[in-house]
């Protein structure tokens, strides 16, 4: 297995290796495929069963084909980035985050071991922006590993790759976040079987935002059980769960610990603030403000609400607006909703699946409110002002 320092930016491309577990060399013998099993598409879904399935076999299966040795290179004789994201073509696999296309391109690794099922992924942003190659697995002789998709923010979105060998004694996983403006992720998860320096027990948990820091609760149950009672390093004395936060570096801080209390279900984001349950109570931690190199300037040209009463015309308008892990026609269209409520006197905290605040600086005049709505990942700010 390449190794990597924890926070390490890395080209994704590359295959994962295991380094013990290989069986002795001897004789090829070939599995042939089979159908996957469901929920095999994701590579750190817990299997059930005995240990052949706990490990390699669903992960193979997903890929295609299943052998028996160690894990082959990425094929160079693969499918190549086409020269611009507008001629990617196939399924996007993040088809809700309109600033990033992610797909998977099948094709088939010929050797003189028989043909193996693999998949290249591609990553890009933007019509004219630059393809990367940012993923490449499937299957090879004795090992498999895959793919699944997570989370996504802006430019960011959350890949988590794992894989093991045929025998089920071995398995690796690494999740990574991946920028797809330039192809560059930083490893902020990884496991080991049988290492004595894996950090935490498995993701339950993951939220990314637009600024791709990335913050998760971490608990037993997954599938890095299993694999020998290995010390989790980063755990404070006593605990099973922590949450831990991680920059767009890959720095991490754990923010709290403890067991069952920990609810991973509670995780949430709302703009830069990660909220979660400890013991029924809420707990949050902001992840810091957003780079500036992540904000859009949108345009606010024609936001403006207005009305005529009695010979008066009142009148709401909408200025700097900006955006983060969405598109202006999002933030446009939320700041001209917010005029016009707020032109009405009906604006609530809530518009149009947006949480909106609003700073009021002095009742009853006409001042300039800055406003901050956020959904998720997504954070829109403008202001909206009274009587222009």
């Amino acid at each position: 297995m390449t190794a990597f320092a924890e926070g390490s930016r890395t080209d994704y491309a590359a295959p994962m290796r295991s380094r013990s577990a290989r069986p002795a060399p001897g004789p090829a013998r070939r599995v042939a495929p089979g159908p996957a099993r469901r929920g095999a598409s994701d590579p750190l879904r817990r299997p059930t069963g005995g240990p052949l399935r706990r490990t390699a076999l669903g992960l193979a299966l997903a890929g295609g084909a299943l052998g028996v040795l160690a894990p082959a290179p990425a094929s160079a004789a693969g499918p190549s980035a086409p020269s611009r994201c507008g001629a990617l073509h196939g399924k996007d696999l993040v088809p809700a985050n309109p600033r990033i296309r992610l797909v998977g391109v099948r094709y088939t690794q010929r050797s003189e071991d028989g043909p193996f099922r693999r998949r290249r992924y591609f990553a890009c942003s933007g019509t004219r922006g630059r393809v990367h190659r940012v993923a490449d697995v499937g299957a090879s002789l004795g090992y498999g590993d895959s793919v699944g998709i997570g989370p996504s923010a802006g430019t960011f979105v959350l890949l988590k790759q794992g894989g093991g060998n045929v025998l089920g004694d071995y398995f690796e996983a690494d999740w990574r976040v991946l920028d797809a403006t330039t192809g560059r992720a930083y490893r902020f998860w990884r496991f080991r079987a049988g290492d004595e320096k894996n950090a935490l027990p498995t993701p339950a948990s993951v939220v990314v935002d637009a600024g791709g820091r990335a913050a998760g609760v971490f608990a037993p149950g997954g599938v890095s059980d299993g694999y020998g009672e290995d010390p989790y390093t980063a755990l404070p004395a006593g605990a099973t769960t922590a949450v831990a936060s991680f920059s767009a570096t890959g720095r991490r801080t754990i923010r709290d610990s403890g067991g069952d209390e920990i609810a991973p279900s509670s995780l949430a984001l709302a703009g830069t603030v990660a909220s979660w349950t400890h013991g029924g109570a809420a707990r949050t931690a902001d992840l810091g403000p957003l780079p500036a190199s992540v904000l859009v300037a949108c345009s606010s040209a024609g936001l403006r609400a207005q009305r005529t009463t009695g010979g008066t015309t009142f009148s709401v308008a909408v200025d700097d607006v900006t955006v983060a892990g969405a598109t202006c026609g999002t933030a446009r269209t939320l700041a001209a909703a917010t005029a016009r409520r707020e032109l009405a006197g009906t604006l609530r905290p809530s518009v149009r699946g947006f949480a909106v605040s609003v700073t009021r600086p002095c009742p009853g005049c006409s001042p300039v409110l800055p406003v901050v709505a956020t959904r998720g990942p997504v954070e829109v700010r403008f202001e909206l002002h009274g009587g222009a």
